[in-house]
């Protein structure tokens, strides 16, 4: 029996690939390592509450491995472009497949150590961090993602050097091979989704042809952009993974197959080198005959511009052609030889606009009947509406024949509208525009964009599925609560079990009324929540409201007050000290006015001020009263005494700031206008500095 692997072959290609090896994993594993180190230094002796980090700021460098992969892969198998080279390695008495098998294993071992190296020195170095912790599901998927990738661009280009034997051919073909496909598959799509505006491409497995699935751009997203692109991202990867198996096995039949003579040259045969040829100029003739046939079409617009781009396209098609084969055969007296070959490209092009058509064509052959419809769900993302929200709306199930109904009358309205001619859509009323998926009796579900003249979110909304399931909106595993304000983890929980025996005291209407308003509440008391229904996470925030969640209102204020302020005994304490100090050891007392209308510092290093003031001031508790201060109905004053002590005591348990041998004394009060009124006299004397 003939072996697949060797063994010795294996190290010895290890060996062979080391050099770009190790400057792939010194890049990586460096450029990985900055930004978890800046944090761990910066934070330093910080306690904060830990939160889990972003996807992008772990190990975001592993998107080099798009570039380094090829690389390694062209370093592994760059004796295929030297006829001597490739005779020798290919009569080795291993088969083929062997010599295959057990190189590109060893290009893998490189990529997974790399990769699992430069993952696991990031987890060590964010352990150090003190505001942010790593999560499992985070390090996975970012490591596979870059596993993948990384797999698919060995691929690419393992299959683009068993083609031709050149290395200006291997990196151009390299290249056609990875955008070729996709870029005709955006084609198809964009001109499938315009002559079919009730298609949902990210509902179908079509959605996988869009750019928007290629995974280098999904991973260059991530890191760029700060998406948690990874979130859901299983079905891409499983996709490209497939990808990525496929190429390396197409590449191991193409070399087992290669022929030794093909070193030297930029394709095996006149063949070849046509189809390459064509493949580089095909996706921009096929833009080009889109842009004529589908946009003119579809679109109310003039044909002249259209017709200008349709030409530009064809422009750089007819350039990529001349510089593709300068580049490959370095032959210029080829080009005009091959010149003919174009009308297979616009041919193919036609062809591929025609295609469109026909797939129109069966997509309404296939919408369904009244009696296939078993339910729907609308279908919103979470861009259209907050966390819950969502999560409410794509889980609820409503299957009210009556709503189905509607929504089938919709359907067939949808269809009728976009079969009009383009002057009759232009005379039509625009219509209401929605999404819903529909669940048939079989069990499959389809998406459809829906034109009709009904507000079918209302519909919805009116459902008695929807209004159970939102008057059970709080029923939901609850991960982590914050509060910007109350920071106490303790009286942020009583907070939440008060917000909800708040809402479950309402009535079915006012607790209706709240989930709408949540939103638009303005208090500052806000619990941040994140939760999980039915295994999906989400985050929310709950508005605490004094009608409709009281008694959670008044347990924020109470908390809230009790973290922010000392106890009133406290405060006169402090008041009374600074009073007895001698005139040499007062520093100078700030009062910021801060009301609706204006806004003014008041700052004085008078004594007599200074002491006349504290003297005058009463603290009762109406000073403290934070919850109408957040009204604006009265105004706020910051007041920081400053006195100057040796040894920087204060005997009072208030904010404290040791600054310059200072001790700061900072209290937050309320004052009425009857209480400016009082002290007006003794501030007349401070020096102001309005701020607006």
């Amino acid at each position: 029996m003939k072996k697949i692997f060797s063994a010795k072959l294996y190290v010895q290609g290890l060996r062979k690939i080391r050099i770009p090896g190790v400057a792939m994993a010194a890049v990586i594993i460096a450029l990985n390592s900055i930004y978890p180190i800046h944090q761990a230094l910066e934070y330093r002796g910080h306690s904060y509450p830990l939160k889990e980090i972003e996807t992008v700021l772990f190990a975001p460098f592993g998107i080099l491995v798009m570039l380094f992969a090829p690389l390694l892969v062209y370093a592994m198998f760059s004796y295929l472009n030297e006829r001597r080279a490739s005779d020798f390695f290919h009569a080795l008495p291993q088969t083929r497949i062997c010599v295959y098998v057990s190189f590109m294993s060893s290009v893998l071992t490189w990529i997974v150590s790399v990769l699992a190296a430069s993952t696991l020195v990031n987890l060590i170095l964010w352990s150090f961090s003190s505001r942010q912790r790593v999560d499992a599901q985070t390090v996975l998927m970012t490591f596979l993602g870059f596993l993948i990738l990384g797999m698919a661009m060995a691929g690419f280009m393992a299959l683009a050097m068993t083609v031709t034997g050149t290395t200006v051919a291997n990196w151009l073909v390299f290249l056609l091979f990875c955008l070729f496909i996709r870029l005709c598959g955006i084609f198809f799509l964009n001109g499938f989704s315009t002559l079919t505006p009730m298609f949902v491409p990210e509902k179908s497995w079509l959605g996988l042809l869009d750019w928007d699935s290629f995974l280098p751009n999904v991973l260059l997203t991530n890191m760029f952009w700060s998406r948690p692109a990874l979130d859901g991202m299983g079905r891409i990867f499983l996709y490209w993974f497939f990808v990525a198996v496929l190429l390396l096995v197409l590449s191991a039949v193409a070399y087992s197959r290669r022929r030794s003579e093909n070193a030297g040259k930029s394709a095996p045969n006149r063949l070849t080198q046509h189809i390459y040829r064509i493949a580089v100029t095909l996706p921009f003739f096929g833009y080009g005959a889109y842009m004529l046939i589908v946009m003119y079409g579809s679109m109310r617009h003039k044909y002249p511009p259209y017709l200008k781009t349709a030409l530009i396209y064809v422009g750089a098609g007819l350039i990529l052609w001349i510089v593709f084969e300068l580049l490959t055969t370095k032959k210029p007296q080829n080009i005009l030889r091959t010149l003919p070959a174009l009308l297979i490209a616009a041919a193919l092009s036609f062809a591929g606009v025609g295609s469109l058509y026909a797939a129109r064509g069966i997509f309404y052959a296939s919408l369904p009947e009244r009696e296939d419809i078993r339910s729907l769900k609308p279908a919103v993302t979470a861009a259209d509406m907050s966390g819950l929200e969502y999560m409410l709306w794509s889980t609820t199930e409503i299957s009210d024949p009556a709503v189905l109904d509607r929504v089938y009358d919709a359907l067939a309205q949808t269809e009728a509208y976009y079969k009009m001619t383009r002057e009759e859509r232009a005379q039509a009323n625009q219509p209401y525009r929605d999404k819903v998926t529909l669940t048939l009796q079989s069990g499959r579900e389809v998406t459809y964009w829906l034109q009709s003249s009904h507000d079918l979110d209302m519909l919805f909304v009116q459902s008695d599925e929807c209004r159970t399931r939102r008057l059970s909106a709080l029923d939901f595993d609850v991960k982590q609560i914050e509060d910007d304000h109350v920071k106490d983890e303790e009286s942020v929980k009583r907070i939440w079990e008060a917000l909800k025996a708040d809402f479950d005291a309402l009535d079915d209407e006012k607790k209706l009324i709240y989930l709408q308003q949540n939103a638009g509440f303005k208090n500052n008391g806000t619990l941040h929540i994140d939760g999980s229904l039915e295994g999906v996470d989400f985050r929310e925030n709950f508005h605490l409201s004094e009608v409709y969640t009281p008694t959670a209102y008044r347990i924020y204020i109470e908390c809230y007050m009790n973290e922010k302020f000392p106890p009133l005994e406290q405060l006169q304490a402090a008041a009374d000290l600074i009073c007895a100090t001698e005139k040499a050891d007062i520093g100078y007392l700030v009062m910021d006015i801060v009301s609706a209308q204006k806004a003014v510092v008041f700052h004085t290093d008078d004594p007599n001020v200074i002491k006349g003031f504290l003297q005058s001031l009463v603290i009762d508790s109406h000073l403290l009263d934070y919850e109408k201060a957040v009204k604006r109905e009265i105004y706020s004053f910051a007041l920081t005494f400053i006195r100057t002590d040796s040894k920087g005591d204060v005997v009072v348990n208030a904010p404290v700031n040791e600054k310059d041998g200072h001790a700061v004394l900072q209290m937050y009060l309320t004052f009425s206008d009857e209480d400016i009124a009082r002290y007006r006299e003794i501030l007349a004397s401070a020096e102001t500095m309005p701020i607006s």
